[in-house]
């Protein structure tokens, strides 16, 4: 009987190690994951796979505290810390806000949206346009869009016209023969500048005068994009979704394939944060808004750059995860609106409508402080 007891507690003991150590390795995992954000891809690009990393580590740290609760409560301490440690970055990656819809005098509405070429000219019975169709219906003040039209003849006879109805301003620019960035908006467009271009990614900033006189600054960008083969994609979208047997060989090549595009584009799109953070720091104690497609998460070297110093108008006044890429199997939010501290986020939504682009479009009401 002593002898049976002596090795329920030698069990016990090394069920209590190893408990312990996957707790460990969990917080270690997470907090390399949370603490990557500073490290810039250009120069280390393993950091930006870490970045990616975040929620299923993340999981795994909750999973470590759930096992520890369940053999010996005490061993929830550990993981229970680490989670506390890496708050800031759940907060920027899965921010609840239950009180976040606030009323709002005088404010504004903005609108982010990378309409993947207008949503491939797609049109209703009417003949019009989904993508441009849904900015007119939001009326918001505000409207940046990535991967516009390409064709000058589709701006002039389709988009421009129903902009003047409205009386909107605008503003497109090119970047190669192949992608547009603009800004529609309510308020005078007073200067416009190219912040930079790398590639087919553009990034711009126009400055706007307000009904009050007051310049407000808004930066729109447009950063570099994964670029994942639609194979690879599709190889990817299967199997998390399960929907078909995938051969080994298949996924093998196309885990590949996705690293060396996410490393890849990870260097670059480092080299373009750095030069679009030098042109915020210029215009540092301005009036400003920070935002478009990032094509990084929350979580990212990208998101913690960009966002110095201003306020993520999601992580304040959003809800959820709020993913804005819609296709396939990635859930993720890449599109992202920063302000100035002198701005106040009501509210920030993902607007979950499906209008043939491959993102959901992100509107925020602001008001001045």
């Amino acid at each position: 009987m002593a002898k049976r007891k002596s090795n329920n507690k030698w069990l016990q003991r090394k069920r209590d190690k190893i408990v312990l150590a996957f707790g460990i390795v969990a917080v270690v995992l997470l907090l390399l994951s949370s603490l990557a954000v500073y490290v810039n891809p250009a120069g280390f690009p393993v950091a930006a796979l870490f970045c990616l990393a975040f929620p299923f580590f993340a999981v795994l740290l909750i999973v470590a505290i759930i096992i520890s609760l369940l053999v010996n409560h005490k061993l929830a301490i550990v993981p229970a810390l680490g989670l506390l440690m890496c708050f800031p970055a759940l907060r920027n990656y899965c921010p609840i806000n239950i009180f976040s819809d606030k009323s709002a005098v005088d404010s504004i509405k903005v609108l982010s949206f990378n309409t993947r070429n207008f949503g491939g000219h797609e049109s209703d019975d009417l003949g019009k346009n989904y993508v441009l169709s849904h900015m007119m219906d939001s009326k918001a003040d505000i409207i940046c869009f990535q991967e516009g039209a390409c064709e000058r003849a589709y701006y002039e006879h389709v988009i421009f016209p129903e902009l003047k109805k409205i009386k909107y301003y605008y503003s497109v620019a090119r970047s190669g023969r192949y992608n547009t960035i603009g800004i529609f908006s309510k308020f005078p467009i007073i200067r416009k500048e190219k912040v930079n271009v790398t590639g087919y990614n553009i990034v711009m900033a126009y400055t706007l005068r307000l009904n009050n006189g007051d310049s407000l600054l808004v930066v729109n960008n447009h950063l570099v994009s994964n670029a994942l083969s639609e194979e690879d994609r599709s190889v990817y979208s299967s199997v998390v979704k399960g929907e078909k047997k995938v051969s080994q060989q298949a996924v093998g090549e196309s885990s590949k394939n996705i690293l060396k595009s996410l490393i890849s584009s990870a260097k670059r799109r480092g080299e373009q944060v750095d030069s679009v953070k030098l042109f915020l720091d210029r215009h540092k104690g301005q009036s400003m808004l920070v935002l478009g497609d990032f094509n990084d998460t929350p979580v990212s070297y990208a998101h913690q750059r960009l966002s110095d110093g201003l306020t993520d108008c999601f992580r304040a006044a959003g809800n959820g995860i709020g993913r804005s890429f819609n296709k396939d199997a990635f859930v993720v939010r890449i599109d992202h609106i920063f302000c100035s501290k002198d701005w106040e986020p009501a509210s920030c939504k993902v607007e979950r409508v499906y209008t043939y682009s491959d993102h959901f479009p992100v509107e925020c009401v602001l008001y001045k402080k």
